[in-house]
């Protein structure tokens, strides 16, 4: 572990872990993470951010130089459904477009409490078909997300498997949020190690997002779906986060229906911690391995499409 890494986390557990006080009203949330994002650094010159109306939906465009304009990774902002934006993750999307070598679509979905499920899936599926409506095909599309995005980006993808749409060529998780039940054993083993997720404050959250949904339903919590012919899936999650087992049990799934998934553990690393990746030289090393996995399935989902 880096020294860095050591450093964030002393400054999550001290700081930022501090605030999250479990049953706060939304704004709390909402102002923790506004915080983080002023002191995120902003994208360098040379990367475009292009807002943009996705299909209905807000969204914004993020190409690092040399981007291929005939893909694109669609982007999904994590802050537990109920916070955050494309704006909170810059530093996170321009590095991956600069990774993978294409553009981010990265989506403003509707937040939770004011909307609750289904809204933020309905906006998923509406930027995904945007892009196929506009010449994009699902074979240079990939779909990514952080946290709860990266749940809404596994569950949007077992919604629009269900209604028949293609499927893109791959998929990444940066330690997703995959079961809203909140039943995986390290919500107790890492509960102390964690040093930025509050477990008890997983059930507001999630509460907000489901509103009379049930937590075990396989768009809102896709650890509960069938995830046979769903994408080639990367995942990564730190050792010590108490979403550990969203990740964990979510590959085992994928694994016994055999799709072809990645699970990769970082040893001590906090809660995405790809989003620092301004200081922190593990985050780099993830971001980079997201990228080659991404460009190196859309490459292999092209010459299959080409050849058939």
């Amino acid at each position: 572990m880096s020294l860095q890494a050591i450093a964030l986390r002393f400054y999550l557990r001290h700081w930022f872990k501090r605030r999250l006080v479990p049953n706060a009203p939304v704004s709390v949330l909402r102002a923790n993470v506004d915080d983080l994002v002023r002191r995120m650094p902003k994208p360098p010159p040379e990367v475009t951010v292009t807002p943009t109306d996705a299909g209905g939906v807000p969204a914004e465009w993020v190409a690092a130089p040399g981007a291929d304009a005939r893909r694109a990774i669609l982007y999904f902002h994590g802050g537990g459904y109920a916070s955050g934006s494309p704006a909170s993750v810059r530093d996170l999307t321009w590095r991956l477009s600069e990774a993978a070598r294409c553009r981010l679509l990265v989506v403003d979905y509707r937040l939770a409490p004011e909307h609750p499920f289904p809204a933020a899936i309905e906006d998923a599926a509406s930027a995904y078909r945007h892009l196929l409506s506009n010449g994009f095909a699902p074979a240079s599309i990939a779909f990514a997300g952080d946290s709860a995005g990266g749940g809404l980006a596994l569950g949007s993808l077992v919604k629009l498997r269900d209604d028949g749409a293609p499927m893109p060529a791959a998929a990444c998780g940066f330690s997703p949020v995959t079961d809203l039940a909140i039943t995986g054993r390290t919500i107790t083993t890492n509960r102390d190690a964690d040093p930025m997720v509050r477990a008890d404050a997983l059930p507001q959250t999630a509460a907000w997002y489901l509103g009379s949904t049930p937590a075990t339903s396989p768009y809102a919590s896709p650890l509960y779906a069938d995830v046979r012919g769903l994408p080639p899936t990367l995942l990564h999650a730190g050792s010590t986060e108490v979403l550990l087992d969203d990740s964990r049990r979510f590959a085992e799934n994928m694994r016994s229906a055999k799709v072809e998934v990645d699970l990769r553990i970082w040893p001590d690393m906090p809660h995405v911690f790809q989003g620092c990746a301004a200081f922190l030289p593990e985050a780099r090393a993830a971001i980079a391995e997201a990228g080659r996995f991404l460009d190196a399935y859309m490459l292999r989902a092209e010459r299959q499409e080409e050849a058939a």
